[in-house]
């Protein structure tokens, strides 16, 4: 699986622009993509290349501070993914 971080920090004369803004735009980066997870680093490229995705994370770069990312591929030392049974 492949596992994308994004940390920022909102600040507080942000945060309602940032409110206002948050739950509809994530919403409509993953609508209608059908994407659940990232299995393939190919999956995670072509949703993080399309224009919705590169607006989402433009925008959340105006409204937010010290954001950073990171891409994590699969681990060779564990090689299936680890989930908790219910």
């Amino acid at each position: 699986m492949i596992m994308f971080v994004i940390r920022y920090e909102v600040p507080p004369d942000m945060a309602g622009a940032y409110g206002e803004w948050g739950g509809s735009e994530i919403r409509q980066a993953f609508e209608g993509t059908g994407i659940v997870e990232f299995n393939r680093l190919e999956d995670w490229t072509a949703w993080y290349n399309t224009p919705n995705t590169q607006g989402l994370l433009d925008d959340l770069g105006a409204l937010t501070v010290n954001m950073d990312m990171e891409l994590w591929g699969p681990s060779p030392m564990i090689p299936e993914r680890m989930r908790r049974d219910p």
